[in-house]
Formats: C-alpha cells, structure tokens, sequence
C-alpha cells in the first residue's frame, strides 16, 4: 500500500474528519477492498466500541427496495446513519434510480452534519460516474479522491 493512502487511512483512523471527509476511493476491486479491508482493521482495533456500516452498493439498493416494500425505510435509514464510520463499497451500484439516490444522499447528508466519517468506493471518479446525482457527486468532489491502483 503506498504512502499517501496509508496516511489518509491513517487520518481516517485518527479521527481527522473535517480534513478526511468523505474519501472516495477508487480503482480496481481489488485494491479498493484492500485498502477498506485494512482501514477497518485499524479503525476498529484503534477505537473498539466504534460503529461502521460497511455497506456494498448493489446491496444498498436492494435493502432500501425491500424496505419500502415492507414500510421500514424510515428505520433502514436511521440504522445505516447510526455509525462513527460508514463505508459504501461500490457507488456505480447505486444505479441512478431517484428514490435510490434521493435517499442516499439524505443518509450522506445526515452523517456529514453529525462529523461523521464517509468512505466510498468506485471504479473511477465521481465525476466520471453518470450514474450518480450532480449532488451527490459534488459532494464527493468536495472531499479527498484517490486512485488506489497508483501504489498498489
């Protein structure tokens, strides 16, 4: 793992949100499972009684489809916002559906308020991904964006 993406896990892991927030990772699956795999690691053997909600994208959207369809969104929501770090592993998962990205983004909303700590993962840039909400993807702009492959 190279330098610069050991120190934002390292950042991450350190609690430096207003500097390291959100990250998006992106890259081949491989690398980026590798790099959320060790951020977890070291997150949770620096701070034991942390919540993180790793969530994977496709996953994501079905959970909120069944949900709906058994009137707990409002509960499926609340559970996926209740974390000190959450990950989102696949964002070109979320499919450009409106309820899809209309609820992600409140649920990105509501833990970027409360300083909570937000890694995604993609296979390229969010402003390369269509499938994203404008929003959503300046929102990601906005933070720190990393090429995992580059020092793998």
């Amino acid at each position: 793992m190279g330098q610069l993406l050991d120190g934002i896990i390292r950042g991450i892991v350190d609690k430096q949100t207003e500097i390291y927030n959100p990250v998006f990772l992106y890259g081949t699956p491989l690398n980026t499972i590798e790099a959320i795999e060790k951020l977890v690691e070291l997150y949770s053997n620096k701070q034991p009684q942390a919540v993180i909600n790793h969530v994977v994208g496709e996953h994501f959207t079905i959970s909120l489809v069944r949900a709906i369809k058994e009137d707990r969104l409002e509960q499926y929501t609340k559970s996926l916002s209740a974390c000190d770090l959450f990950i989102l592993e696949g964002a070109e998962h979320l499919g450009g559906k409106m309820m899809t990205m209309k609820e992600f983004y409140g649920i990105f909303d509501k833990l970027w308020e409360s300083g909570k700590q937000i890694v995604i993962t993609g296979l390229t840039t969010p402003i390369k991904m269509a499938c994203l909400e404008p929003r959503i993807r300046t929102q990601l702009e906005g933070g720190i964006i990393y090429n995992v492959d580059e020092n793998f």
